[in-house]
């Protein structure tokens, strides 16, 4: 039986699909007046990508997706952070927490946010 999963950095779309997105990122540089050094070093990233082998064009595009749903994490909780919302502090404990064996992360919450939390 084979087991199903997921892998969020999966490459599914073509070669040239990203190419193409590429392109109209292209577009919207010149149409937005975007300086030409990074018109043509884009320009010349789409050709090398062009000529990449398919599995290599695609181990690298697996790497960018992994390093920008990191990013997009990241920011996140950075965001949020800024807000003041506890989930980001709260995420933050669990490695520690399993490394200790101890799993009830309310204790390191204070009486008052402990309150505020059960309020929402």
């Amino acid at each position: 039986m084979n087991k199903k999963y997921f892998d969020a950095d999966e490459l599914i779309l073509s070669k040239s699909y990203v190419l193409g997105v590429l392109k109209l990122v292209e577009k919207r540089w010149q149409d937005n007046g975007t300086p030409k050094k990074f018109i043509l070093g884009l320009k010349a990233f789409r050709a090398g990508l062009k000529y990449t082998p398919n599995n290599i064009f695609e181990t690298f595009w697996k790497q960018i997706l992994e390093f920008l749903n990191m990013l997009m994490y990241e920011n996140g909780k950075a965001q949020a952070k800024s807000r003041g919302e506890m989930w980001v502090d709260v995420l933050e404990l669990i490695p520690t927490k399993i490394n200790e064996g101890n799993f009830d992360l309310s204790q390191d919450m204070t009486k008052k946010e402990l309150e505020e939390d059960d309020k929402n």
